[in-house]
C-alpha cells in the first residue's frame, strides 16, 4: 500500500509538473505573441510614418515644380510682351456728339412747332392776319 501511496503520490507529482510545464509553455507562447504583435505594431508605425514623410516630400516636390512652371510661365510672358511691337495709341478725337445732338434736338423742336402754327394758322383767320402783319 505504501508502494501504491508512492507511486500515487509520484504519478500526481509527475501531473504537476506536467501542468506547470504546459502553463509555462503557453505563457511563453503568449510572450511571444506579445512580442510578435508589439513588433508588427511598430513596423506599422513606421510604415506609416515612411509613407506620410514620402507623400510630404512629393507634395513639396510637386510645388517646386509648379512654382518653377508658373515662373517659366510669367518669365515667357514677360519676354513676349517686351518683344511685342507697341500698339500705336490713335490721337484723341474732339467728342462734339454731345453738341451736336443738343443742336439737332433744338431744331427738331423748331421745326415742330413751326409746322404746327402754319397748320393752325391755316384754318384760323386771327393767326393769318398776325402772320401777314409780321411778314410786313
Amino acid at each position: 500500500m505504501i508502494s501504491y501511496l508512492k507511486a500515487e503520490e509520484a504519478r500526481k507529482e509527475r501531473d504537476q509538473q506536467i501542468i506547470i510545464m504546459e502553463e509555462q509553455k503557453r505563457k511563453k507562447d503568449l510572450e511571444q505573441e506579445m512580442k510578435r504583435e508589439k513588433e508588427l505594431r511598430r513596423r506599422l508605425k513606421q510604415q506609416e510614418r515612411q509613407q506620410k514623410r514620402e507623400a510630404y516630400e512629393a507634395m513639396k516636390r510637386q510645388k517646386k515644380l509648379m512654382a518653377e512652371e508658373m515662373h517659366r510661365d510669367l518669365q515667357s510672358q514677360e519676354e513676349f510682351m517686351e518683344t511685342r511691337p507697341q500698339a500705336e495709341t490713335p490721337p484723341p478725337v474732339d467728342d462734339d456728339g454731345g453738341l451736336i445732338g443738343i443742336l439737332l434736338v433744338l431744331v427738331a423742336v423748331t421745326m415742330v412747332v413751326l409746322v404746327g402754327v402754319v397748320l393752325f394758322c391755316q384754318y384760323d383767320p386771327a393767326c393769318r392776319e398776325l402772320l401777314a402783319s409780321l411778314a410786313s
